[in-house]
């Protein structure tokens, strides 16, 4: 938002400057505002007239038609991006995307003509080897690189994506084989990893023991190196590696340039195993280095609230979060539960209604839906949530809180009494009370250990 005022400014103070209006259009044809998008538009297809801006206009414009599915003007950007006189490789791999999808015919053409071009320096080639494999077409990259001379392969960039075609054969002998001998120089930590992942699932005897081995090398040759060891969680966590993916975002996560991603991956982590108290702590680490975000603020606000942690500050975060995005599934269910708990159910009820009834649809959300409808006894309305909320995956925490909600309610449910003798004098059976509010209970209490189990 700050970038596109900031290009909106620029425009207005030099409206004839074709740079600030090509910057500001490639921003705002991406925007939800009918007005702006059709109006980037308009400026981009008027830079298509201009040799300084045609290619990057056109690069644009393409994708835009792709994502609104207009595939016949697609079909003509692309066409004019390939004869383009300032046509990049990346542009060639744009457009095989396209036809791809599309069109069988133009995209073998497209790719034939593009192989020679890719051959020609190890860096297009590898952009190719990469496209291909990202594609569902690593097959056809093993087939194709026996025609090219192993002077062109054999080593980084193109013998990285080689290794994952054949990672993602599964063909672990022939991985084993690539990744034996030889040095890929800065590389060599991935060549090590991919000859670890290939010993691990090869299933051998002592294969454990060979990948521990391996891999311990990989981690040693990448170290203290934030990308290198970047790249190495980034396959550990492609590959389910989880603890060696944990212990290397955990130092990433510290305080290096890729903390954020490293965060967001161990909170992944945390999530995929119920490891509350990891997630907590995450969550907070992620709010605090971004603290403007509402969903991240909601993140954090609704697991401390479970979790019983300081609530005042977090109902407080979670207003916030609502007040800065009263739109979001997310932060609207944080504030709703937030004043649950503090027993303004009502309240809460009234923000999820403002919600399309299709965003309670989400499991994890039903399961706040059906806690507050339960607490105002409103139990018809509560019964479509528990039932999408006990049908589809939810978290830990969240079963736990809906288990709780509908043992009030069973409680709550009068007990038909014993049918009395003839003998029997009769009395009004007295009404049953109310249970008083009950809060939900946390699930487990985060501690300053830096472990934790599910």
């Amino acid at each position: 938002m700050e970038v596109e005022q900031h290009f909106a400014a620029a425009v207005k103070r030099e409206p004839a400057n074709d740079l600030y209006q090509f910057n500001l259009a490639a921003l705002q044809i991406r925007s939800d505002d009918a007005q702006k998008s059709a109006s980037a538009r308009a400026t981009l297809e008027r830079l298509t007239k201009s040799s300084d801006f045609r290619t990057a206009a056109l690069r644009a414009l393409l994708n835009d038609a792709v994502q609104q599915r207009d595939f016949e003007r697609a079909g003509g950007f692309a066409q004019d991006l390939q004869m383009s006189q300032q046509v990049t490789f990346a542009d060639y791999l744009l457009c095989l995307g396209f036809y791809r999808k599309l069109d069988e015919k133009k995209f073998t053409a497209l790719l034939e003509r593009v192989k020679p071009v890719a051959a020609r320096n190890a860096g297009d080639l590898a952009l190719l080897l990469d496209w291909m494999n990202q594609n569902g077409l690593a097959a056809d990259t093993l087939k194709w690189i026996e025609k090219l001379p192993s002077e062109l392969t054999a080593n980084p960039p193109p013998a990285i994506a080689i290794a994952e075609a054949f990672t993602q054969l599964k063909n672990w002998s022939r991985l084993k084989r690539w990744t034996r001998s030889g040095s890929w120089g800065d590389a060599d930590y991935l060549r090590l990893a991919y000859q670890a992942y290939a010993a691990r699932q090869s299933r051998l005897s002592a294969a454990d023991a060979e990948f521990e081995s391996i891999w311990r090398s990989a981690e040693r040759a990448a170290f203290d190196q934030p990308q290198r060891e970047r790249d190495l969680a980034r396959l550990a966590t492609k590959w389910n590696l989880t603890t060696e993916a944990e212990q290397i975002w955990q130092r990433l996560a510290k305080d290096t340039p890729h903390r954020r991603e490293a965060l967001e991956s161990l909170f992944t982590i945390y999530r995929a195993n119920n490891d509350l108290k990891n997630l907590y702590l995450t969550a907070r680490n992620l709010h605090e280095m971004s603290p403007n975000e509402p969903t991240l603020t909601a993140n954090y606000a609704r697991l401390g609230l479970i979790l019983e942690q300081n609530t005042e500050e977090f109902r407080r975060l979670a207003r916030d979060a609502y007040g800065k995005a009263p739109n979001d599934t997310n932060c609207a269910v944080t504030f709703a539960f937030s004043l649950y708990t503090i027993g303004r159910t009502a309240e809460g009820i009234e923000i999820l209604k403002k919600l399309p009834p299709e965003n309670l649809h989400d499991p994890h959300a039903a399961v706040y839906a059906a806690v507050l409808f339960i607490d105002e006894n409103q139990n018809d309305l509560a019964k479509e949530y528990v039932d999408l909320a006990q049908r589809g995956p939810i978290y830990s925490e969240e079963k736990k809180l809906l288990e709780e909600s509908l043992a009030k309610l069973r409680a709550e449910s009068p007990k038909p009494s014993p049918s009395a003798s003839p003998s029997a004098k009769t009395s009004p059976a007295p009404s049953p009370k109310p249970s008083p509010k009950v809060k939900p209970s946390p699930s487990v209490t985060p501690s300053p250990s830096p472990s934790a189990t599910p």
